[in-house]
């Protein structure tokens, strides 16, 4: 509010000599001009009292009312100034210095979600000659709100929203939720009280047959006797990062630190360091699915407008690349918040008062387009948004349900409750996101492995998720946007690495993947069955790609292997043909991976044609999976 005081300021000084337009008794006058003196002097509340003695002479003084309107919307007291606003329009409707009077009521009943009223003053405002050219910037944007808030109210979506269950929402304030892949865990900040001075912590709840359960401090490692906000977590619910602004180490006054999992226990917090972090407010972070990009919100310098979202990236050493904006398409003149990037890895969600809204920060969606840059934001609409501020609002998964905190005051006391939408009928068109998870173990001991696991795009040879196993418990956890096929890849030091091609169909959200892995020993095969040949052909397919790079990294690593490259078929075919086809594609297997760099002297090539199948080809699926590339440690 501090940027309208000068503006009001001057009004109240303009009305000090321009009490001549009607005709006005001698003791109103004399009062106003009194009144005048005294806002000179700074003397704001007897002037209050002065002006109200003149209005009690003669209610019908417009330079009165505008006067003391004025004055109360300096000092904040938005609904006495309003009513004499609207006595000042009332007694000259048409008055062209009415054009403030008339945008600070039309504002007022906006921010109210009284859109009626609004667009009654705007209509009234915008028949005016406004020179003003800001005035008149801030009132066409203003009319374009107000239609679309109309609008938006007449076709709403199809949602129930109700709070989440009785464990929750146990303090004054909890906000910013944020939740796991899997929709086990919901985590979010809480304070106690609306002092702001206050303990801030994390709490986690997790999904039980019953309804979430009763909320816990998420570690002793993370909550602190100082604050601790805003948070995100990545999809398999192992790395958080907060935001604290006091008690740790710093690059600024609010600054984002990251936190790993293992087993129960969450690590020390580490700051992510200054090619993220900056001298000034960072906050409300979001992290990719995959945990590789990061967006935020920030007030430093070198934005689009005051606070705006930033973004970074985790480069193949795991160092967090240097801040940049995330451009035009996202961030405008006035003020970004909470973003929210769903697991589908294409959506990011915000929340903000720059774009047409219904009011207050309307929560938006932008989208990655094919060349790679978001897209023009779209306002969720209403009752999502409505004329109140709408912040922390994130989608699960499967994308029928949302969570968001809801902002409310009594009695001009603020609270935040922690509510839950559930949708008819999708409203964002979001990818359709898959869950695979499982667990990593050794074959002879039964021991978990941290083992990295990869999931591809086959066709485009590009990593869509990268992370590894829990060291402790063995398991893990990956998102993918549905697509034809995927490969599945599955490495850890001193063992052989397994692949399998993914297909996921039909409405199943969760799949499991385990993996038992073989300690690397001579005799030992890798079996590869995403290597791909076009029917009675043996030039590799692109699709093969990914995996043979894989496996060239793999030979990279293990210099000391020599391996036999064995080309498998199904039964389809004559037994001559098959085994010839087989040493062709082994051939080929061997020629791609020399030109990569590998050794002649570690590799050799040969066929086993249809002769050992490892499921009976009784099926198309069965021989699919028996048409294969084996690696032979030699």
């Amino acid at each position: 509010m501090n940027r309208f005081l000068p503006l009001f300021f001057t009004i109240i000084l303009f009305f000090i000599s321009s009490a001549h337009a009607q005709k006005i008794s001698a003791k109103a006058e004399k009062l106003y001009n009194e009144a005048g003196a005294l806002i000179n002097q700074r003397k704001f509340f007897e002037a209050e009292k002065v002006l109200k003695e003149a209005l009690e002479k003669q209610p019908d003084f417009w330079e009165a009312n505008m006067r003391l309107a004025s004055l109360y919307k300096m000092l904040l007291d938005n609904e006495k100034a309003i009513l004499y606003f609207e006595k000042a329009v009332a007694i000259q409707p048409t008055d062209t210095r009415n054009d403030v009077a008339y945008f600070t009521l039309a504002n007022w009943y906006f921010s109210q979600g009284e859109y009626e009223k609004a667009q009654t003053h705007l209509s009234v405002l915008l028949n005016f000659p406004i020179t003003k050219k800001q005035l008149l910037e801030d009132a066409e944007f203003l009319q374009a709100c107000v239609a679309f808030a109309i609008q938006a109210k007449n076709q709403p979506a199809t949602v129930e929203i109700k709070p989440l269950n009785d464990p929750l929402n146990q303090w004054q304030l909890q906000y910013f939720p944020v939740i796991t892949a899997d929709m086990h865990s919901l985590i979010f900040t809480a304070r106690y009280t609306s002092d702001r001075n206050s303990d801030e912590n994390i709490f986690i709840t997790n999904k039980t047959p019953e309804g979430w359960s009763a909320p816990q401090p998420i570690s002793k490692a993370i909550n602190t006797p100082y604050n601790e906000g805003t948070c995100t977590i990545s999809a398999d619910g192992r790395t958080l990062i907060i935001t604290s602004c006091a008690g740790r180490q710093s690059v600024g006054g609010c600054d984002l630190y990251i936190s790993y999992k293992e087993g129960e226990e969450w690590s020390e917090p580490k700051n992510l360091g200054p090619n993220v972090n900056t001298r000034s407010w960072e906050s409300q972070p979001s992290l990719s699915a995959d945990g590789r990009v990061l967006f935020w919100a920030s007030d430093r310098p070198g934005g689009k407008g005051k606070t705006d979202i930033w973004m970074s990236t985790r480069n193949a050493q795991g160092e967090w690349t240097l801040a940049k904006n995330a451009g035009p398409s996202i961030n405008t003149t006035r003020d970004e918040l909470s973003p929210y990037f769903h697991f589908d890895q294409k959506t990011l969600f915000f929340s903000s008062n720059g774009y047409i809204g219904m009011g207050g920060y309307d929560v938006f969606y932008s989208q990655i387009l094919e060349n790679g840059q978001f897209g023009a934001p779209k306002n969720l609409g209403y009752p999502l948004n409505d004329h109140n501020d709408q912040m922390g609002f994130i989608f699960a998964t499967d994308g029928k349900k949302a969570y968001f905190s809801d902002d409310q005051k009594r009695n001009g006391v603020p609270f935040s409750y922690l509510k839950e939408a559930a949708f008819a009928e999708p409203i964002v068109p979001l990818n359709d996101v898959r869950v695979v998870q499982g667990i990593v173990t050794d074959e002879q001991s039964g021991n978990y492995l941290g083992a990295k696991v990869e999931l591809y795009d086959l066709k485009t040879d590009s990593i869509l998720f990268q992370t590894f196993a829990d060291r402790v418990n063995g398991r893990y956890l990956i998102t993918l946007a549905a697509r034809q096929s995927f490969g599945l890849y599955v490495e850890h030091p001193g063992y052989m690495p397994q692949s399998r091609t993914m297909e996921i169909v039909g409405d199943e959200r969760t799949v499991q993947e385990n993996f038992t892995l073989s300690p690397l020993e001579k005799g030992k095969s890798i079996q590869l069955h995403n290597i791909y040949f076009a029917s009675n052909e043996f030039a590799l397919l692109p699709e093969s790609y990914s995996e043979l790079q894989r496996m060239f990294d793999w030979l990279q690593a293990n210099p000391s292997i020599a391996i036999e490259i064995i080309g498998h078929t199904d039964d389809v075919g004559e037994k001559p043909y098959n085994q010839d086809l087989s040493e062709k594609r082994a051939q080929s297997v061997y020629q791609y991976l020399f030109n990569l760099g590998i050794e002649k002297a570690r590799m050799r090539p040969s066929g086993l044609g249809e002769s050992f199948p490892l499921k009976p080809n009784d099926s198309s699926a069965n021989r699919a999976f028996n048409r294969r590339i084996e690696f032979l440690i030699k």
